[in-house]
């Protein structure tokens, strides 16, 4: 995985680079059938 820390000081985990490209381009995880679910 992957650790990417915004400015603001929130932590995002990607499992993949498949996963980090996704967020970057602004698509919504809940959107994707391939995406890991976890809710916190």
């Amino acid at each position: 995985g992957k650790m990417f820390v915004k400015a603001s000081g929130k932590i995002y985990w990607f499992c993949s680079r498949k996963c980090e490209r996704s967020f970057f381009m602004g698509r919504k995880a809940r959107k994707l059938k391939w995406a890991r679910k976890s809710r916190r």
